[in-house]
């Protein structure tokens, strides 16, 4: 991210004044040090500001509403540095909501989120009509999620960590858009990566683990593709509820609580050629009204059963592979009405396709237990004025 400089900037010295004093689309490079901001930073013009290493260069605030924000319509560069909020005051750490972004390298740190006013909490909020890039970052410790894309945001993110936040590692809301690639979220308290209203990103070889409810969740009204993602440990691997239909391909879906893809709902899409392996009961569950097709996927090793249809759920299951499974190839609920074609169950010691005398799920105990996070969608962060 080298640029010519116009300022170096010493810790001690003020950031808002170097700001108001470099030109349009200068340069400021800060040395190692903290520089602390007494209120919210707002940029509008194109700027870069470069540090030296996201560990020892540190801009913090214990203002309400953001750290830093970008609210030009040019470009804004920021790399190498640690934005951070401290204090108990609701804020966001960093926002953009316009123009083009590049980060890389940096660290998001202690947003606090405002139940009374639905505001904060972010570590990287991207909103309103921004593009751009973020790379290699790390948002962590934020009370709501560590990246927050919503209304037409069209971001790349890629290559980041997002861990330990109190809801989502990452949040995709409204109508946001763009590509979300080998980005790591694990630890998170509801999600690795949410998915919601009609946001409809590309997903795409992301690792989400040992979150608290999903690895990757799907409400409302979302869509997208999720493709070749690794989702271990989680409460399930990939929850799809509400009317959303993604398309899932390729995804690996191991050792998860209770199933590798649950569908619930009116749920639809297609999964396609996801491995399902090693999960605590089911390898794909379907629930409620669900509709999914399920084509080319292996389910094998789960504790109960390769795919199972409860409640009135329906859709297709075509050339699936359950084998070896704890108990049955294919279970159904005395209500479910799939159709079933050309699938391959071999090795399941209770029965290859099992037809239940009860159509609820053997892991409804579990299910609601988890659907205190699933059932309800990620809160959705507020305008800014409201943090100001």
């Amino acid at each position: 991210m080298s640029r010519k400089l116009d300022l170096v900037l010493n810790s001690g010295h003020s950031l808002e004044d170097a700001v108001n004093r470099v030109p349009e689309g200068g340069v400021i490079q800060l040395q190692p040090g903290t520089y602390r901001l007494a209120q919210p930073l707002r940029i509008g013009k194109s700027l870069t500001i470069e540090g030296t290493d996201a560990h020892a260069t540190i801009i913090t605030s214990d203002a309400k509403g953001v750290v830093l924000a970008y609210e030009g319509g040019g470009q804004f560069r920021l790399g190498k540095v640690s934005v951070i909020h401290l204090g108990g005051q609701p804020a966001n750490v960093f926002e953009a909501g316009s123009g083009t972004i590049e980060i890389e390298d940096c660290i998001f740190k202690g947003g606090v989120w405002s139940d009374e006013k639905k505001f904060g909490g972010v570590g990287l909020w991207l909103h309103g009509v921004v593009r751009g890039t973020v790379r290699r970052c790390l948002a962590t410790a934020n009370q709501l999620h560590g990246i927050e894309v919503s209304e037409h945001a069209q971001p790349v993110l890629e290559g980041n960590t997002c861990e330990g936040n109190q809801q989502s590692g990452i949040a995709y809301l409204e109508n946001a858009g763009g590509t979300v690639r080998n980005n790591t979220c694990r630890g998170n308290g509801y999600h690795g990566l949410a998915v919601q209203g009609q946001a409809q990103p590309v997903l795409e070889g992301n690792t989400c683990e040992v979150n608290k409810a999903t690895g990757i969740a799907y409400f409302e009204n979302a869509g997208g593709t999720a493709r070749n993602n690794i989702c271990r440990g989680n409460g399930a691997a990939i929850a799809v509820g509400g009317k959303a239909r993604p398309v899932l391909e390729g995804n690996t879906c191991e050792r998860n609580q209770i199933a590798g893809i649950i569908y619930w709902d009116n749920s639809r899409g297609t999964a396609l050629k996801n491995v399902c392996r090693g999960n605590g009961y089911h390898g794909i569950e379907l629930d409620h009204q669900a509709q999914p097709a399920l084509k080319e996927n292996t389910c094998h090793a789960n504790g109960e059963s390769g795919i199972a249809f409860f409640d009135e759920a329906a859709g297709t299951a075509e050339k699936n592979y359950c084998v070896r499974n704890g108990q049955y190839g294919i279970i159904l609920g005395s209500k479910a009405t799939p159709m079933l074609s050309s699938n391959v169950c071999e090795g399941n010691p209770a029965g290859h396709i099992y037809r239940a005398n009860s159509s609820e799920s053997n892991t409804a105990k579990l299910f609601e237990e988890l659907a205190q996070h699933l059932g309800m969608a990620d809160e959705t962060n507020g305008a800014t004025e409201q943090g100001k």
